[in-house]
């Protein structure tokens, strides 16, 4: 059959054959596709695109990218900017008066992700009004909206590849909403040093979680974020919060930890940098995305 399909091709003379998302092909398609690229038929030039965390059996990469006769050339494709995210916007939805707030904070919530941008839009009541909106009105309207299930799905999938301890470092990192350090992370996911590297190495590799700035991980767009924070069960989410909850001491009154006893004052004091320096190591990134009242401080 694959040598039909050749011959075929062969008879259409120069022929470009184009196969997007070849990351979601099944296993048919991927043995004919690699079929054709190791055993091309003359003047065939085959163009797909594929998610490189995904790329891994894929025909077209790896020991499978160079093939007798043949040459082949990635093209890493960057994420929009955020003037091509209003004029990929305006284009999606039909309306060309995008305004600029908008944009920005579609480009905010999707990193300029093509496949997130165009989901989002769909997910949205009235995308031609939606797309209008300014300010506060605009944060609303994407702020507020559940992310979309196709989003969520293929997160789902690529959790469904990952160790337990890996699912357990996405779902930490999920709650510390904030890039973190490999040592919060540990923190919040309750695991052994060396199940944590393992698990933030395995969930780099499939594309759950990006190196944001260096020794610093979490989410490559906030809706990756929430698709992983809200698919934890309650109970769980609260287990996975207790390690950064504040223990409500009072302001300045000494508290003991596992690692040491420290004074320290109110939230303020951390982030100005008055604390105690092993008080704000470990509370860098918690006070960035805790907001609890003045007199608790972090153990």
């Amino acid at each position: 059959m694959f040598r039909a399909v050749r011959e075929l091709l062969a008879t259409c003379g120069p022929t470009l054959l184009v196969v997007e998302d070849l990351h979601w092909a099944d296993e048919g398609t991927t043995d004919l596709l690699h079929f054709l690229v190791s055993q091309p038929a003359d003047n065939m030039c085959v163009v797909a695109t594929y998610r490189p965390e995904e790329s891994a059996s894929l025909p077209l990469t790896g020991a499978h990218r160079q093939g007798p006769g043949t040459t082949s050339a990635v093209i890493r494709l960057a994420p929009l900017d955020e003037g091509h995210v209003g004029r990929l916007t305006a284009a999606l939805v039909g309306e060309q008066d995008v305004s600029a707030d908008f944009a920005g904070r579609l480009f905010r919530r999707t990193a300029g992700i093509p496949f997130a941008i165009e989901e989002t839009l769909h997910a949205l009541r009235d995308p031609a009004g939606a797309v209008r909106a300014t300010g506060s009105a605009a944060e609303r309207l994407l702020d507020n909206l559940e992310v979309p299930t196709l989003l969520r799905q293929a997160m789902a999938d690529r959790l469904d590849r990952l160790s337990p301890a890996a699912v357990r470092v996405a779902q930490a990192t999920a709650v510390l909403a904030v890039p973190a350090s490999a040592a919060l992370i540990m923190a919040v996911a309750d695991l052994p040093a060396a199940e944590t590297d393992d698990g933030i190495v395995q969930a780099l590799r499939a594309g759950v979680l990006v190196e944001a700035s260096t020794n610093r991980y979490g989410f490559r767009h906030a809706l990756a974020r929430q698709a992983v924070y809200d698919a934890l069960d309650g109970p769980y989410r609260r287990g996975l919060h207790a390690p950064g909850r504040p223990r409500c001491c009072g302001p300045g009154r000494r508290y003991r930890t596992s690692r040491s006893p420290t004074t320290c004052g109110p939230p303020s004091r951390l982030a100005s940098g008055s604390a105690p320096p092993r008080a704000r190591r470990w509370s860098r990134t918690t006070v960035a995305t805790r907001r609890w009242p003045a007199s608790c401080c972090w153990s």
